[in-house]
C-alpha cells in the first residue's frame, strides 16, 4: 500500500513500501552519518530508489525504496535555501526577487499554485534572484522557489501570496518595451521602443516613464484618451540584461496614481 512519510510536517513521498520501511531506512541513514540534517536524508532516500517503468507518473522518484542504495549512497552537497521571498503584481506580470544564500547552484526553480498543487514554472540560473511570471490581472497568485544544483534541491522558501492589479486598471492602459535585437554579441548596441497607449475614456496626465536600468525615459507627458506615444533609448550591452520600465500614471478623478511595469530581456551571446 501507498503511504506519505511526514517528517518535520514536511511530506517525504510515497514508497510502494510499507510506512515502517521507509522510516527504517532514515534511520539507517541516520545512523550512519548523524551529522546529516532531513533534507538531505530525504534527498539521499529519493535518489537511491530503484526505477521501475510502471511507477512513471505514479509516484514523484518514479522507483521503490532500496535501503541498500540509500546506505551507500554519496551525502549530497545541496546548496541553501533562497530567503526573503518577495512578489509584487501588476497588470499581466508578477515580479519575485529573493536572497540567494549559496555559492554551488545551478539555478533556481520557481514554482507557482494551480489548484490545489504547486507546479515548476520555470528555472533561471545561477546568481539570478529575480524572475517575471506572464499571469492575467486581477487574480490571487502563491509561489515559493528553490535553488539547485546536481546533487538536488534545496528546501524551499516560505510561500509568497501576490494580487495583480486590478483588471478596471489595466484595461485602461497598454505598455509595452521592445528592443530592436533580442540577441546580442557582447558590446553591441541595443534600441529600445518604449510604447504607451491610454485605452480608457479619460485623459491621463503628468505621466512618467522610467527604466530600472537606463534612468528617465520620459517625464510629465500627457496622454489624451485614445492616444499613443512611443520613445527610444540606445545602449551597449556587455551582459545578458533584462529591463523594467515602470509608468508612474495619474488618475486625477479618484486622486490615484497607479504604478504599470514591463519588461524585456536582452540575451548576450558568450
Amino acid at each position: 500500500k501507498e503511504k506519505w512519510l511526514t517528517f518535520h510536517n514536511h511530506k517525504w513521498l510515497t514508497f510502494k513500501r510499507p510506512l515502517t520501511h521507509v522510516a527504517g531506512s532514515a534511520a539507517l541513514v541516520w545512523g550512519d552519518r548523524s551529522n546529516l540534517d532531513w533534507w538531505q536524508v530525504k534527498t539521499i532516500i529519493m535518489k537511491g530508489v530503484d526505477t521501475l517503468g510502471d511507477l512513471d507518473n505514479k509516484v514523484r522518484t518514479e522507483g521503490r525504496l532500496n535501503a541498500y542504495n540509500a546506505l551507500t549512497e554519496s551525502t549530497p552537497d545541496l546548496p541553501d535555501a533562497p530567503s526573503n521571498l518577495y512578489g509584487e503584481g501588476y497588470c499581466w506580470e508578477v515580479e519575485l526577487t529573493w536572497n540567494d544564500n549559496s555559492d554551488n547552484e545551478d539555478g533556481f526553480i520557481i514554482y507557482r499554485k494551480s489548484g490545489n498543487a504547486f507546479w515548476e514554472v520555470d528555472r533561471v540560473g545561477s546568481n539570478v534572484t529575480t524572475f517575471w511570471d506572464d499571469v492575467p490581472c486581477g487574480e490571487l497568485w502563491v509561489y515559493y522557489v528553490r535553488a539547485y544544483n546536481e546533487d538536488g534541491n534545496s528546501i524551499k522558501t516560505l510561500y509568497e501570496s501576490v494580487y495583480t492589479t486590478p483588471c478596471y486598471y489595466c484595461d485602461d492602459w497598454e505598455m509595452k518595451i521592445i528592443p530592436d535585437k533580442k540577441i546580442i554579441n557582447p558590446g553591441e548596441s541595443v534600441t529600445y521602443t518604449y510604447e504607451v497607449k491610454n485605452k480608457g475614456k479619460m485623459d491621463l496626465t503628468d505621466i512618467e516613464l522610467i527604466d530600472d536600468k537606463l534612468g528617465k525615459i520620459a517625464t510629465k507627458f500627457n496622454l489624451k484618451k485614445g492616444e499613443t506615444k512611443t520613445f527610444t533609448k540606445t545602449v551597449i550591452w556587455t551582459e545578458t540584461t533584462t529591463n523594467c520600465v515602470t509608468a508612474k500614471v495619474k488618475y486625477h478623478y479618484e486622486n490615484k496614481t497607479m504604478n504599470f511595469k514591463a519588461h524585456a530581456t536582452v540575451k548576450v551571446r558568450k
